[in-house]
This record gives C-alpha cells, sequence and structure tokens, in this order.
C-alpha cells in the first residue's frame, strides 16, 4: 500500500526504518507484526468516512489503493451514493465486500471494569441479519487450579450451556452497511469473569470480561509470608482464600493470609490464586526459603569483654 517514490526517497535518507518482522517477545512478550497493512486499513477508514477526497494522504499511500480504501469507506458507512461509490470497485471485489461478514468487538472496550459497574460493549456488524448474544459465566478459581495460567478468549467453550442468551434482528440493513452496536448485560451484576460471544452468519467473535480485581501486598513475618488482599478501589478485604501448590490458606480475623515459608532451598517464584467469594485472580510472588539469622552490633568498652 505505501508509494514507492516515497519508499526510495526514504531510502537516501537518514531516518529509521521498522523492520516489522522484529521479534521483541523477549522484551515485551509482543510477537512480530509482519503485517501492517490491516492498522493502516482501520485508520484510513476512521479518518476518510467524512473526508471530501483522499488527497491528504496520497504522498504516501499508492493511489489505487487509496482510491479503494475510499469508495469502501464510504459504502460501509452509508455515506453518499452507495450508487457512485460501488462504481469505483471493480465487480470482483465489490461483491466480496457485500459477502464479507463482519463481527468485531471495538478497541476501546475495556477489558476490566469494576466490580460495581455495569458491563457494555461495543461491535461493529456488517450483513448479520441476526446476532445471537451469548454469556458464559465461567469458575475462575478452579480454572486456574487446573491449569494454572490466564484465561484467554480462546477457552474452550463446547457443550457448555450459556448462562445468558438473546437475538437480535437487523432486516432492514444492506448487507454492504457496517453498523456500530452497544451491548449492554444489566444482568452480570456479580463480580467474576464472563465471556460474550456474538454469533451470526456463520461467523463468531468473543469478547473476555473481567469485573472486579483482587490485588495483594505481602511481607515476611515469623510464621511465613503475610498477604493482604485488597479491592479494584484499595480496600482491605476480609474473608479471603489462597490457593498455592494444592494447600489452600484462610484469612485470619484481621484478614490477612499466612503462608509457610518454603522447604526448597533458595525459595523461588510461586503461582497462586486469590478467591473472595466468586471473584478469583491469578498472580505470583517470590516464595521465600525459611532462613533463620541472628545479628549483633554493639558499641562497648574494650575493658568489658574480659
Amino acid at each position: 500500500y505505501v508509494r514507492r517514490q516515497w519508499l526510495q526517497r526514504a531510502g537516501t535518507r537518514s531516518e529509521p526504518v521498522a523492520n516489522l518482522a522484529q521479534d521483541f517477545r523477549g522484551a515485551t512478550g509482543l510477537p512480530p507484526v509482519v503485517n501492517d497493512e490491516p492498522l493502516v486499513r482501520d485508520f484510513l477508514e476512521h479518518l476518510l468516512v467524512q473526508a471530501a477526497d483522499p488527497s491528504a494522504y496520497r504522498e504516501w499511500i499508492e493511489e489505487d489503493y487509496l482510491k479503494e480504501v475510499f469508495a469502501e469507506t464510504k459504502i460501509l458507512w452509508g455515506v453518499g451514493d452507495a450508487a457512485a461509490w460501488s462504481g469505483r470497485l471493480d465487480p470482483g471485489r465489490l461483491q466480496a465486500l457485500k459477502d464479507r461478514v463482519e463481527i468485531v468487538f471495538r478497541p476501546r472496550n475495556p477489558e476490566f471494569f469494576a466490580a460495581d459497574a455495569e458491563i457494555a460493549l461495543e461491535a461493529a456488524l456488517k450483513n448479520v441479519p441476526r446476532l445471537t448474544v451469548k454469556v458464559f459465566d465461567l469458575d475462575a478459581a478452579a480454572y486456574y487450579r487446573e491449569r494454572g495460567g490466564e484465561i484467554d478468549a480462546g477457552i474452550e467453550l463446547d457443550g457448555l450451556v450459556a448462562n445468558h442468551e438473546q437475538t437480535l434482528d437487523y432486516p432492514n440493513l444492506p448487507p454492504a452497511r457496517r453498523h456500530l452496536e452497544r451491548f449492554t448485560f444489566p444482568q452480570l451484576k456479580q463480580p467474576g469473569v464472563y465471556v460474550i460471544e456474538l454469533v451470526g452468519n456463520g461467523v463468531s467473535s468473543r469478547a473476555l470480561v473481567r469485573k472486579g480485581r483482587l490485588r495483594f501486598m505481602q511481607r515476611p513475618g515469623a510464621a511465613g509470608h503475610l498477604f493482604t488482599v485488597f479491592d479494584d478501589a484499595g480496600r482491605r478485604l476480609s474473608d479471603i482464600t489462597l490457593w498455592m501448590a494444592g494447600q489452600s490458606y484462610r484469612s485470619d480475623a484481621d484478614g490477612a493470609v499466612t503462608v509457610p515459608f518454603s522447604t526448597r532451598e533458595g525459595g523461588g517464584n510461586q503461582s497462586l490464586v486469590l478467591q473472595q467469594g466468586r471473584l478469583a485472580c491469578l498472580a505470583a510472588f517470590n516464595h521465600e526459603a525459611e532462613r533463620y539469622e541472628l545479628r549483633l552490633g554493639a558499641i562497648l568498652d574494650r575493658e568489658s569483654l574480659l
């Protein structure tokens, strides 16, 4: 999509060039970009919706690519005369645009919600005359104990029945028209981890939503590590269960959880599951080995050493 003349000019200057194949997983956990075209197209669609023409980007973008994205953007968002914009695309491209099915959660959707907040998500739909919305309430604590890893949107849900399900119809929208919809879930009042799945016209898309979070602080005590747990608003919590390496530890009357020191020499990093009621979070800490030491510093008259 990049204009060749611009690449040639950029190659003669001392400007840094991004290497899209570079792997940063060691430092950031992020894989190589490889192909940035979908991101560029998404930005252009956002910028060109209300633009009279795409000339502002001709210095960097190939003319044919820019014209194609411009016409598709107008068709997708229903701006101007659809027939006129359709005439700017070849028949095969136009038909592919009409046939394409989109169910895409918007990037602005939060991944975390406060424990008392209402869950609301935005999604862009296209060529979806009937949409099924499914909500799965996950037992996060059981998953963490069994798998020892974080939950993601690819979690296996086959055989599970949705806790909530509804069907929405959009009968009067052309198949080439993209539209934004906002979905609210007032029934999800309790904190927890949920998968929200949108299914329509052979396509499905998922969002993993966490409502409420647990945080902790720990310090060494005489009997082991002392954990204090807080909610997402910073309030200290009681009635906490901490699970680690097959053992459960309950909080005391003050809300503190005591975990004995490690029996391994040197200790090491250890995963744990924090839980209060139905809310559970996966965490890790440095599990210290049990070690005793006595030091004395003294200032005294040498004669008293006799």
